[in-house]
């Protein structure tokens, strides 16, 4: 519950979530594969979701975010056509991926809205199968790093 303020008294409800277990130590990306995903699932009754962000194209002309939200039963899926299609929009430096059970809560006034969440956050190795990022030639199994987009040529 706030004070009076900007948005006036407002009440939010929060509800606690599980620790998030991912089961998977690495995901790994690959074309014209669907992308499982795989953690241990709350007890029964949990209001959680399971939130998914995912960047490949850190450097490119489009770097597109990947982000999913899936019910909060243990294993989802990302379909292998938009996996190709996020592939083929570009692959650039290191990839990041970011998991998260959650619940949120929101009200809105006539100042606007404002957005509660309570959640359990992991971060992910990811891998983008026949890409290598790289800093340096070192890096490479052929000894050649286009540093401007760090992946390997």
């Amino acid at each position: 519950t706030t004070t009076e303020g900007f948005l006036g008294k407002t009440e939010f409800y929060g509800v606690g979530v599980e620790p998030l277990a991912i089961q998977d130590t690495k995901w790994v990306v690959t074309e014209g594969q669907d992308m499982a995903i795989r953690w241990i699932a709350p007890a029964a009754g949990a209001r959680s979701r399971l939130k998914v962000e995912m960047n490949i194209d850190q450097h490119g002309l489009t770097p597109l975010t990947l982000s999913c939200s899936f019910a909060d039963t243990g294993q989802a899926s990302i379909p292998s056509s938009l996996i190709d299609a996020w592939i083929g929009a570009g692959v650039t430096g290191f990839p990041r991926a970011m998991v998260a059970r959650e619940t949120r809560d929101s009200v809105t006034t006539d100042k606007g809205c404002a957005e509660f969440q309570v959640s359990s956050i992991r971060n992910m190795t990811i891998e983008v199968e026949g890409f290598i990022p790289c800093t340096s030639d070192e890096n490479c199994p052929d000894g050649t790093c286009n540093q401007e987009i760090q992946q390997c040529e």
